[in-house]
């Protein structure tokens, strides 16, 4: 029984040679409290995530784990899962001493808002093409 809406192997950075490979050499965005990375595959086909957040920006495993929850969560939902990139996404809160609790609609909104631009670029390059 296949989910459409599950997190395989497929869809993960599994090494970390990817990920530092990913960080110098693909592009890279800050929207809000997350700096993304991204690079386009060689190969056609579905895009791969990984989640970065460190401890020393959260101390609170729970507080880690629920960011990287909402991660997967927006990756899921959105159109972002075929269109063929590496992405990493680095939590990285703007203000450390304010409050170490990450703002979840927040967060969320900035994942999906970077989702977004992307997939939007991406259509409009194979429009232009």
């Amino acid at each position: 029984m296949s989910n459409c809406f599950s997190f395989s192997k497929k869809n993960r950075q599994l090494t970390t040679k990817e990920i530092i490979f990913l960080r110098e050499s693909g592009a890279r965005r800050r929207v809000g409290s997350i700096v993304c990375f991204w690079k386009e595959k060689e190969e056609i086909g579905k895009s791969r995530i990984s989640i970065t957040v460190r401890k020393k920006n959260i101390k609170k495993a729970v507080l880690r784990n629920r960011i990287r929850r909402l991660v997967k969560e927006s990756f899921r939902h959105s159109e972002i899962k075929n269109i063929g990139l590496d992405i990493n996404i680095l939590y990285s809160p703007l203000d450390k001493k304010l409050s170490p609790q990450p703002q979840q609609e927040e967060l969320k909104k900035n994942i999906e808002k970077f989702f977004s631009l992307c997939v939007y670029a991406k259509k409009n390059e194979t429009a232009c093409s």
